[in-house]
């Protein structure tokens, strides 16, 4: 899952109210962003290159699920 100026998300469906939160290595929050549509594109480029983690979290603010990110040249 290596990206380099963007990170594409697709989802089967919407809860309303359900997010993503990127955070860097260090577990610093970089982007919290509500889930509104089926496909949404994280901008990628002006990061450094590492391991990011993307966490997406329910409207009742519970971890659905975790993923590393890595960043690419």
């Amino acid at each position: 899952n290596p990206a380099v100026d963007q990170l594409n998300l697709q989802f089967k469906e919407i809860n309303k109210g359900s997010r993503f939160d990127l955070y860097d290595a260090s577990g610093k929050l970089l982007i919290t962003k509500l889930i509104n549509d089926y496909a949404m594109v994280i901008p990628f480029s002006k990061y450094e290159t590492g391991v990011y983690l993307l966490s997406f979290i329910s409207s009742e603010n519970k971890l659905l699920k975790t993923f590393k990110v890595q960043k690419s040249y």
